[in-house]
């Protein structure tokens, strides 16, 4: 194997990213890491306000997969890591709260005292992971008799050149990247066609926080909404989070429906919250209080619509360009995100050979 291809990019610093990167880097290859944000963990989000730690994209994740029971608890160190207890209910659209279902109720749900986007940095740290921050990669391309792949920046600055890249963004958010690439005409025909009908669901994350002990129906964790007909989609009490939530308060995160929130898309934040919150209230027949402050987060591109599994074109393999995330998962969850990135990974290295 040469030089360039011991090289490798990676776009996108969300888990399916930052897992492929970890794996490729224990196997020799020199890894670099281009994300847009300030941050790493993608939706496996979490932010920090007057005292609390909440998760806002992402709210748990489950290790029931091997791989992945053995990545979070061996590979990455444990501390800090929590069990979340307590009931996630589903509720119907009338909001009637049922009984638990065994199939996801009875799974271990994880999550660290310093929020969910703590994996990311455990990933980032172990493994030394050269990152570019604040950087977003708007085109790719070749060089006239050249191998390697050269990555266009945002404002202009050229990297490169890499032997592969992985595309690790929501994949609705890279197609318009590799619209504005250029590389060979047919790789880009097999591209349009393979991922022809990629649909991502958009989300508002609202987040409460009240002054005074507020609990879900039944002291649950979370409700979920089964038959998809509610407004509110998932309500979860970050106060079962051991070290989110200051004794004697409570926050709820709040997760709408994508329909509701598609209907919502560019109101004002003030606006989205006080909805929220009346909706909250009839789901509960309770007027809740007002809360002490809101945050709300919107997801354009909160997780795939469900269809069919995707396949990148063995084209695109065939030229080093490789795709990893919930789309060829066909979920978003952070379990699913992390084998992605294994699964590609485990390919870039069987690829290159001795």
């Amino acid at each position: 194997m040469n030089d360039l291809e011991k090289t490798i990019a990676v776009i996108g610093a969300g888990v399916s990213g930052l897992s492929a990167a970890c794996l490729l880097s224990r196997a020799g290859f020199r890894v670099r890491i281009f994300e847009k944000s300030r941050g790493v963990s993608g939706r496996a989000a979490s932010r920090t306000r007057e005292g609390c730690r909440y998760d806002h994209g992402a709210n748990y994740f489950t290790v029931e997969e091997t791989e992945v029971h053995h990545w979070i608890f061996e590979e990455l160190s444990s501390e800090g890591l929590v069990e979340i207890d307590g009931a996630i209910l589903p509720f119907d659209s009338s909001g009637t709260v049922g009984v638990p279902d065994e199939t996801r109720d009875g799974r271990a749900k994880y999550s660290y005292r310093d929020g969910i986007s703590t994996l990311g940095k455990k990933m980032r740290e172990r493994f030394d992971l050269d990152i570019v921050h604040g950087e977003r990669i708007t085109g790719l391309g070749k060089r006239p008799g050249h191998a390697g792949w050269i990555l266009m920046g945002e404002k202009g600055r050229r990297y490169g050149e890499y032997g592969a890249v992985l595309v690790s963004t929501p994949l609705a958010q890279a197609i318009p990247m590799l619209e504005a690439s250029d590389f060979d005409e047919k790789l880009q025909t097999d591209l349009r066609d393979s991922f022809d009908g990629v649909r991502y669901y958009s989300q508002y994350s609202v987040v409460l926080n009240f002054s005074e002990q507020q609990h879900l129906p039944k002291n649950a964790y979370a409700l979920i909404n089964e038959d998809r007909a509610h407004a509110v989609a998932w309500i979860s009490n970050e106060g079962f989070k051991t070290g989110h939530v200051p004794a004697g308060e409570s926050l709820y995160v709040v997760q709408m429906s994508p329909h509701w929130s598609s209907e919502r898309e560019g109101w004002e934040r003030t606006e989205i919250a006080e909805q929220v919150l009346r909706q909250v209230s009839v789901l509960f027949d309770n007027d809740l209080p007002r809360p002490g402050w809101s945050d709300v987060q919107w997801w354009k591109f909160a997780h795939p619509q469900p269809g069919g599994k995707i396949y990148p074109p063995e084209t695109a393999t065939g030229s080093g360009l490789y795709f990893a995330g919930d789309a060829f998962v066909g979920k978003g969850r952070v379990a699913g995100a992390l084998k992605s990135g294994f699964e590609v990974a485990r390919e870039i290295i069987s690829r290159s050979g001795p």
